[in-house]
């Protein structure tokens, strides 16, 4: 079922200090490696929206880990996948959005 992807402010602020720091460490290539990555999991979410493990249930909040370093945070809503964060694995648990 191919579904909807709506970004909050966060995770597009996320997305995007993300890759100006790739960039900005490794280069251009390596941040469009990443940009690539993201939006296949993009197109994997709409069509398998429930790959991500459960991680706090009473809001709906699920987390796939894309890469060794950054784990994506989304809602399902209806025919809408909400993606609501991305973090930097390589950052202290304490600081993890949900």
């Amino acid at each position: 079922m191919v579904v909807t992807v709506k970004w909050t402010k966060r995770a597009r602020s996320n997305f995007d200090d993300t890759v100006q720091y790739i960039e900005n460490e490794w280069g251009t290539k390596s941040a469009q490696k990443f940009v690539w990555k993201v939006a296949h999991l993009m197109q994997t979410l709409q069509n398998q929206s429930d790959i991500g493990k459960i991680e706090i249930r009473r809001k709906g909040i699920r987390a796939f880990v894309f890469s060794r370093q950054n784990t994506v945070f989304y809602r399902i809503k209806e025919n809408k996948i909400i993606i609501l964060a991305i973090f930097d694995n390589r950052r202290n648990p304490k600081h993890k959005p949900f």
